[in-house]
């Protein structure tokens, strides 16, 4: 069966839009393609003093989701980034706060959080616990899960394997700050929140200078994440009716793409200053050759796809 063509049409016309959008993909594309040897660089000279993983794998994600872009900007899917470019801003923002100040200190601490959620969940795949009862009963009751099988894993064995890593020397201090933290507000801690930490994601942002990003965007981005924005697919036809956008519908691609550059180059100007500052003219000849041109265009206020 093939799609309905009011409601998706996989071919965007003019050509010309098609083509634009295939050479918007391959400018972010490029941009990937950097950040895999920013990647590669940084792991070749890791700081080992605790910091590396926790750094390493937020600026292996936002690599991941900018790769992921890609794909749908050839496809002239816009709205769909959205998620992405918010996991993008929160992957940024994180390592901001990481390697400001305290950098091995708030790494541990992500790592931490990290692994107490992961005991918490696997305590939930227990059912002789409490936690395990609870969700056994509400998988019962939901239709789309009920009948699925949970994974045969020796929960007790990871347990004790995250519980014994806590006990290790660079945690310890750590985690009696998690403990602290729960005991005195009766909840888990985001990770950030630990050591007197902002106490949630908009004061994470306004706390690294990037409060504007998230008033302006981040809201609309996590309104599509939440879906309580699809309001906003309502237009009108030529005729002045009511009318639902259609899907791949790429009209906010240009903003969207100029804003995952320019979030990604502020993530790679972080990683370079911090691992490798003998790289950065590499970086700046690369980005001067290959990115700024298109970067600028992207980022003026000339429409470059006209779509209502």
């Amino acid at each position: 069966m093939e799609a309905h063509k009011d409601v998706l049409c996989r071919e965007l016309e003019p050509k010309e839009y098609k083509d634009l959008l295939i050479q918007i993909a391959g400018i972010v594309e490029e941009c990937v393609n950097f950040g895999t040897h920013i990647l590669a660089w940084c792991s070749e000279k890791p700081k080992n003093d605790g910091s590396d993983l926790t750094i390493t794998l937020i600026f292996r994600h936002i690599i991941e989701s900018l790769d992921a872009i890609t794909v749908l900007i050839k496809h002239g899917c816009a709205d769909p980034t959205e998620p992405l470019l918010r996991s993008i801003f929160e992957a940024l923002i994180g390592l901001e706060y990481i390697l400001e100040k305290d950098t091995i200190q708030r790494a541990l601490s992500y790592e931490v959080v990290h692994v107490h959620r992961q005991i918490s969940l696997y305590k939930k795949l227990d059912p002789t616990t409490d936690q395990g009862k609870q969700i056994k009963k509400l998988l019962s009751n939901d239709s789309t899960v009920k009948n699925i099988a949970l994974p045969a894993i020796d929960k007790n064995k990871l347990i004790a394997n995250l519980e014994n890593m806590l006990k290790k020397t660079q945690y310890v201090s750590v985690d009696k700050e998690w403990q602290n933290y729960k005991k005195a507000n009766k909840e888990n801690p985001n990770w950030f929140f630990l050591f007197g930490g902002p106490r949630n994601i908009i004061d994470l942002a306004h706390y690294v200078n990037r409060g504007g990003l998230y008033e302006f965007l981040y809201r609309i981005w996590s309104q599509s994440v939440h879906v309580t924005g699809v309001i906003r697919n309502v237009t009108r036809d030529d005729s002045g009716n009511g009318a639902i956008i259609g899907l791949r519908n790429p009209k906010n691609i240009q903003v969207y793409s100029s804003l995952s550059l320019s979030m990604s180059i502020a993530a790679y100007t972080k990683m370079i200053k911090y691992y490798v500052p003998d790289k950065e003219k590499d970086f700046q000849e690369w980005y001067i050759k290959n990115i700024r041109e298109w970067y600028l265009h992207l980022s003026s206020t000339k429409r470059i796809i006209k779509i209502d």
